[in-house]
């Protein structure tokens, strides 16, 4: 019937409209991605089990912990080569800081400025204790601390004129003054910090273990 022979006219026209379509969009997209090849060898792919150097360097790379010999070595490797600098400590200490604050004054004779003359500071004192933890988790209770440093240094510093304490009082030896006084009553020091002024310091740090 005439119905029928519209109907079909209408679905091959829609049909050449499609294909013209696709083949345009084909063409704008560039070739066909070819399917993979069923028959390569997994031999060409990277080895990406959990022991292949190839883990270990992605594991390196993110900062992850390698578990199994064969790992362990690849990453050490990779550690040596720079990857992961951090691998390399194996026993970080432990450092609990306090900080402290004091007035005093003193005057350097030696000194061709203004600190020939009798002048004073806001010292800070930053204390460091380093060592294992024990039992409880810490190093060494807050408050103990506290406690020492206040009655070893503060208490003896504190609007004090300095030159009646030590000879020359510069920061440098007045933060070796204060390291051993606090060595001396028992605290395992690992860092001493005495800030003069807001932007100017000292600081002594235990030698590493030879």
């Amino acid at each position: 019937s005439a119905k029928n022979s519209r109907h079909e006219a209408d679905t091959d026209s829609g049909s050449e409209r499609n294909r013209s379509y696709m083949s345009s969009t084909s063409h704008a997209l560039g070739p066909k991605v070819p399917e993979p090849d069923p028959a390569r060898r997994s031999s060409d792919l990277p080895d990406l089990s959990p022991a292949s150097p190839a883990s270990a360097a992605s594991a390196a790379f993110m900062g992850l912990k390698p578990t199994g010999a064969p790992l362990d070595a690849a990453f050490r490797s990779a550690a040596r080569h720079g990857w992961v600098s951090v691998q390399t400590v194996a026993a970080p200490q432990t450092t609990v800081t306090c900080t402290f604050t004091f007035e005093a004054a003193h005057r350097l004779a030696w000194h061709p400025g203004k600190c020939h003359n009798l002048h004073g500071h806001s010292y800070r004192l930053e204390v460091g204790v380093g060592g294992p933890l024990d039992a409880n988790g810490v190093v060494i209770d807050f408050d103990r601390l506290s406690v020492i440093v206040q009655r070893e240094v503060i208490d003896r510093w504190d609007h004090r004129d300095l030159n009646e304490v030590i000879d020359n009082p510069t920061a440098e030896l007045l933060a070796h003054e204060a390291w051993r006084l606090l060595t001396d009553a028992g605290l395992a020091l690992a860092a001493l910090r005495l800030w003069e002024t807001n932007d100017s310091s000292v600081e002594l740090t235990r030698r590493a273990e030879s």
